[in-house]
């Protein structure tokens, strides 16, 4: 990723005929900077943006999911991630269960003691109630009567960590899951 990005980077200063989609990919490279943690790297970028380049949709698009991110905002994440432009989705996707694990801590923290509606958490994090009901007791939350109970909930863990799926993505250095 980071040798395409900077291949991208020196195309785009070489000649200003290949920035048609400069705003694009400077999307990605923005939101690869929040998904890794590396706001020094998203500082240095937007420092190096000239300010028609900041003032992008796209890139003003990759500053609103970092915020959401560096705020702890999930549902704003989850309706940035239903509105992503070009590909940008897929590196949000990659984010997803860090996102969902960060978002049952707080719901299971902020209403303590009372019940919470599985309905009302799986609209939070974008799924289906089924699906957020053997996700979160994978996660150690407690979940009866369609309800997480939040009093029960002692420790959460962490969804599984990304892992090659096979021995060629292993050989390929791919894996599937969520950055850490």
């Amino acid at each position: 990723y980071n040798q395409c990005q900077t291949q991208l980077w020196e195309l785009y200063h070489e000649n200003e005929e290949y920035k048609t989609n400069f705003h694009e990919f400077m999307c990605y490279r923005a939101l690869y900077y929040s998904a890794t943690n590396n706001t020094q790297g998203l500082v240095k970028l937007l420092e190096t943006l000239k300010h028609q380049d900041r003032k992008s949709d796209a890139v003003k698009y990759a500053l609103k999911v970092h915020f959401a991110l560096k705020g702890g905002n999930y549902f704003e994440f989850f309706k940035l991630l239903k509105s992503a432009p070009y590909s940008s989705s897929f590196i949000l996707l990659k984010l997803q269960d860090f996102v969902r694990f960060q978002a049952l801590k707080l719901i299971a923290k902020g209403y303590r003691p009372s019940n919470v509606p599985v309905k009302f958490c799986a609209k939070q994090m974008n799924m289906k109630e089924n699906e957020f009901t053997e996700w979160a007791r994978a996660c150690g939350a407690v979940v009866e009567d369609e309800k997480l109970v939040t009093k029960k909930i002692r420790s959460l863990k962490k969804p599984k960590k990304a892992e090659p799926k096979d021995a060629d993505d292993k050989r390929k250095g791919v894996t599937h899951g969520f950055f850490d």
